[in-house]
């Protein structure tokens, strides 16, 4: 199916190992998306194994890679990984992106928070086979070094970056990668689900 103008059906995912971010150690979760929104934005992953559920939301897609929105209490404006975004050749498709293990990560998203947040913690999954992985993230703190000033304000524009190491000792395997930011009360403020692939 292929609505008007900005909005495409696809099978999408987003999310941000570690952190909010892109990592290795990211989670994440497949699910096929539906209403993806087609944006100038670009968002890149990582990875090897493929994983797939079934699971509704929002999905964005970008000039490289896409990614899903599995609950953000914000509107996501951009978001985008880097190798992926800033080389062609680390896409696989629209929606893959591959990620050399032992290589450095750039995780960015630009949004506008709903509602104010005083605090804001950094959790990442990696989803397999519908079993969901916590994985330590190298800024649990997304207050601190990540660009965010907090506390935040609603309706302001504000980006957060993440950079993260993927270890060579990561398995070589195709996965969704989810990254969100909770405020105090452990509502998602940033909840996004990415496909990647570690080689």
């Amino acid at each position: 199916m292929m609505p008007s103008s900005n909005v495409l059906r696809l099978y999408l995912f987003v999310s941000v190992c570690y952190c909010v971010v892109l990592t290795a150690d990211g989670f994440l979760s497949a699910h096929p998306a539906n209403n993806f929104h087609y944006t100038v934005e670009r968002v890149d992953d990582v990875d090897n194994l493929l994983t797939s559920s079934s699971d509704e939301g929002t999905v964005t897609s970008s000039l490289k890679t896409s990614y899903k929105d599995c609950g953000s209490a914000s509107t996501i404006k951009s978001l985008s990984v880097i190798p992926c975004d800033s080389d062609v050749n680390k896409r696989v498709g629209n929606d893959v992106c591959e990620i050399e293990r032992g290589s450095n990560v750039t995780f960015n998203v630009s949004f506008v928070p709903k509602a104010n947040a005083t605090q804001l913690k950094a959790v990442i999954h990696g989803i397999y086979d519908f079993v969901p992985i916590p994985f330590p993230c190298p800024q649990p703190d997304a207050c601190q070094n990540s660009g965010l000033t907090c506390p935040l304000q609603a309706g302001r524009l504000y980006d957060y970056v993440l950079n993260a190491k993927v270890l060579e000792k990561y398995p070589r395997i195709k996965l969704w990668v989810k990254g969100q930011l909770e405020d105090e009360n452990g509502n998602n403020v940033i909840c996004v689900e990415i496909h990647i692939r570690l080689v």
